[in-house]
């Protein structure tokens, strides 16, 4: 029920049962090509475009050992009995023997190199004792190895294919054979879309060519003196002229192929008969795979970033991903923190879920790239403005484009700011250099701000009044009434271009960007420079391979593109054109923490220094293309356009660069998100990992907890599970109150805890079905400390929306579930109201 999918230097795991994904915390040192997951689940081995791979305990998460193959690995398989690994080096083939239980000095111990390919090997094959595997290479060939040394055997080549063969199965077939007995096949997929099944012929005896002897079995070895492999038949699977990728196969019944037009066929086999086909993709099918019932198929696109599971014996799709094509610009949480939209230069708007990380909506509408997004009010709608001249507004209930804001004359939005109430839409412009003011219910364009000569770099409104505030790069920060006046109101100094705007939550306070680096403070209210903050230190990092200048001098990263505020106000996140991120404490003007958010060596700008080995007088060696990959020649082929500066790949690779252009935090204060240029990279607060003792002695202790948890004693259990912190037993201790003693235990709870419950009772709506428990909770707790709690609101913003989030969450969900069932609870309660009446009936009879 689980698929792994390699994005970028990370793993992340789609559960397609529960839908929902997650992506592992470990990185690869560049992009992984290759990874294998043992049959029994217990290791995961990946490697990167280098050759340097990763040992990995997938149920702990946690890497085990760092190693390097020294050479591209293009196959990596493990046994079916999971104690070997074989990868292809080169023209080789090394077996590794896997950790086991005991005590080893190396995770993994060199078994055995198998040589006899002409050029690099691109796929292997294991037979289903382990004994053998099969070999496909770039040399039109397939070769037969056994494990170990046998008596008599030796290494088969199998060839005839007029094209490089990609995949190479072992399969057991149980026809043609006595009972209790079965007969291995091979099956050869070539590029051409020829597809061969080889299979053992055991030698017949005294003549009969239909029995085999009595000493070949199951057991025995496949040595020359007992058969030969031969050539059963063979299926030429062409597609319009399309080159095929990739193969997958399961048992000896499917196979599934796909080709460069984006097509995938499915086949029963061994009659190759058609099953299914379908286009699924715009660009060509680089991989795919099976899952163990052989229902769902997995279909993935490489240049497209998608990512297809399909269920073909439904014709439906378990899941569909996409992410943007080109580079993602911007991104916004929504009101509840349960939604997440981003823009990019694709020109389109996506809209996530923060629960299960999965887009479920695209909106296509805008012809050009995407630069600003924004929800209105509680969330019901998204704005989003774009290069294009529009600014429109697209409706989350129906999910279409109700409204489309335009100007008087064509100009490119650069910004975009809603107010509180969702009333009135604000849009910045590069030039001329004016706010343009819609009225988002009759779309008309009430007003056009003027007063900026540069081009506006940000807009942000205020939370508790009408005021919006304006960044530009003339080196100025304005603020603006829009309901009153068409003059800015008050005007802050700058020394260089201010480059983004945000105010703290409870509009008290307005900070801003500029390009020296520094982080400005004012009080919107007085109108006076609070204080700044020097971040060129923090931001600056990493030195790009065209560079002449060391990390320390360049100038191009030493500046904040993006700011925003925490949840409760106290701290400010901020990201540039740089591999950091940085969370300062306003108040005392300090770092408090710097993320960095990849160490993905495919980027450019990550490393601080370079090797001089790697550059030469014609520039870096990370630049030139020396790859010779079928696909990326094709690339070439296709885009080798004259004159053509963006789409030319012919000479040159180009590193995309690290950079961060949008920084935003969760209205929840449990996560915070950034477009960058791996995607929308999310960071979340993991509890589980955190532990925060408060109030313990020698007799607080996991095992003291349980004892009065069966002594009945919950809440002395629960008070003092919230004393030591760990997650499990506080939901343990939670879970163990009767639900007649909620009340008492809520009135217990200590306000220092008040907040760790309602995040325990949020994280237990999401993941438990006893609803009606959890809202008891809910209610109890905040009744026994309304006061407080109203009193101390701001300090408990993060857990109350948490809760909100979930809360409503469950709402749609169940919503929705009854008006698609309401005829069928209407039968229901009429039925048993129906049954009652007679029993009545019956009573009142023999009473009388």
């Amino acid at each position: 029920n689980s698929l792994l999918s390699p994005v970028g230097n990370r793993v992340t795991v789609f559960d397609l049962a529960n839908h929902s994904c997650h992506t592992l915390s470990f990185e690869a040192r560049k992009n992984i090509r290759k990874m294998a997951l043992c049959p029994k689940g217990q290791l995961l081995v990946v490697t990167d475009v280098d050759g340097r791979g990763l040992l990995i305990n997938f149920p702990r998460r946690t890497i085990l050992h760092r190693f390097n193959f020294k050479a591209r690995v293009r196959a990596l398989e493990f046994s079916p009995c999971g104690k070997y690994l074989a990868v292809s080096h080169g023209r080789l083939v090394h077996v590794w023997l896997t950790p086991g239980l005991g005590k080893e000095f190396s995770p993994l111990i060199l078994h055995r190199k198998y040589a006899g390919h002409h050029d690099d090997v691109v796929s292997i094959g294991w037979s289903k004792d382990s004994r053998y595997f099969v070999t496909s290479s770039k040399d039109v060939t397939a070769r037969v190895y056994s494990l170990f040394s046998e008596e008599n055997f030796k290494v088969v080549t199998l060839s005839g294919h007029g094209d490089r063969i990609i995949s190479a199965f072992f399969v057991e077939s149980t026809d043609g054979f006595m009972e209790g007995s079965s007969n291995r096949q091979i099956y050869t997929v070539s590029k051409n879309g020829a597809v061969f099944i080889w299979e053992w012929k055991w030698n017949s005896i005294e003549g009969d060519q239909n029995v085999q002897p009595k000493t070949a079995s199951e057991s025995a070895p496949l040595s020359i003196t007992l058969g030969e492999w031969t050539l059963k038949r063979k299926h030429l699977l062409y597609k319009d002229g399309a080159k095929l990728n990739c193969a997958a196969m399961y048992k000896n019944e499917l196979l599934v192929l796909g080709y460069s037009n984006g097509v995938f066929s499915l086949y029963e086999m061994p009659s190759g008969t058609m099953l299914q086909t379908l286009s699924v993709s715009q660009h060509e099918l680089r991989t795919t795979a099976i899952n163990c019932t052989g229902e769902w198929l997995a279909l993935a696109s490489a240049k497209l970033g998608q990512l297809i599971v399909w269920e073909w014996q439904s014709e439906t799709y378990v899941l569909k991903q996409q992410g943007h094509f080109y580079d993602l610009n911007v991104a916004a949480y929504s009101p509840d923190g349960q939604l997440i939209v981003t823009g990019g230069d694709d020109s389109k708007v996506k809209l996530w879920s923060t629960s299960s990380g999965f887009c479920f909506v695209t909106f296509a509408e805008h012809t050009a790239p995407v630069t600003a997004v924004a929800f209105v009010g509680e969330g019901n709608a998204v704005l989003s403005a774009s290069l294009d001249g529009t600014v429109r507004a697209f409706d989350l209930t129906r999910y279409r484009n109700f409204r489309t804001l335009k100007t008087l004359k064509p100009v490119q939005f650069t910004s975009l700011a809603v107010d509180g109430g969702g009333e009135v839409v604000c849009a910045g412009a590069l030039d001329p250099p004016e706010i343009y003011v819609w009225s988002l219910q009759t779309g008309k364009l009430l007003d056009v701000l003027a007063g900026h000569e540069g081009p506006i770099s940000g807009l942000a409104f205020a939370s508790n009044r009408p005021l919006l505030a304006s960044s530009s790069w003339d080196h100025t920060v304005r603020l603006w009434e829009p309901y009153s006046s068409t003059a800015p109101i008050e005007t802050f100094k700058v020394n260089v271009d201010a480059l983004c705007v945000a105010f703290r939550p409870d509009g008290q306070e307005l900070c801003a960007a500029a390009l020296d680096g520094q982080l400005y403070f004012w009080d919107p209210e007085e109108g006076i420079l609070k204080g700044t903050i020097e971040g060129k230190r923090d931001v600056a990092g990493g030195r790009r391979s065209g560079d002449h200048t060391t990390a320390a001098n360049a100038t191009h990263n030493k500046h904040f593109t993006s700011v925003c505020y925490t949840a409760d106000g106290k701290s400010v996140i901020a990201g540039g054109r740089s591999k950091f991120v940085c969370i300062y404490q306003v108040e005392q003007r300090i770092l408090l923490k710097k993320f960095q958010l990849s160490h993905n060596r495919s980027l450019d700008g990550i490393l601080d220094k370079l090797n001089s080995k790697n550059i030469t007088d014609a520039g870096a060696i990370d630049d030139f293309n020396v790859s010779d990959s079928d696909s990326e020649v094709e690339i070439r082929n296709t885009n080798d356009l004259p004159g053509a500066s963006r789409g030319d790949l012919s000479k040159r690779r180009v590193k995309p660069e690290i950079r961060c252009k949008t920084v935003h935090f969760s209205p929840t204060g449990q996560e915070w998100a950034a477009a960058s240029t791996e995607g929308l990279v999310v960071f979340s607060l993991d509890a589980n990992m955190i532990f925060d003792p408060v109030n313990i002695d020698e007799e607080t202790t996991p095992k003291a907890i349980l004892e009065l948890l069966k002594s009945k004693n919950y809440v002395r259990a629960l008070l003092m599970a919230l004393s030591l912190g760990e997650t499990d037993l506080i939901v343990q201790a939670y879970r163990g109150v009767p639900p007649d003693d909620v009340p008492l235990a809520a009135r217990s709870i200590p306000m220092s805890y008040v907040g760790k419950m309602l995040n325990t009772i949020a994280e237990q709506v999401e993941k438990t079905p006893d609803l009606q428990y959890q809202l008891h909770w809910t209610r109890s707790l905040l009744t026994s400390h309304n006061d407080r709690l109203r009193s101390m609101a701001p300090q408990y913003m993060s857990s109350f929306r948490a809760l909100q989030k979930a809360l409503s969450k469950q709402n749609k969900d169940l919503s929705k579930l009854c008006d698609d069932n309401m005829y069928s609870l209407s039968y229901l309660v009429q039925s048993s109201t129906a049954t009652e009446l007679p029993e009545s009936e019956e009573k009142n009879a023999a009473s009388s």
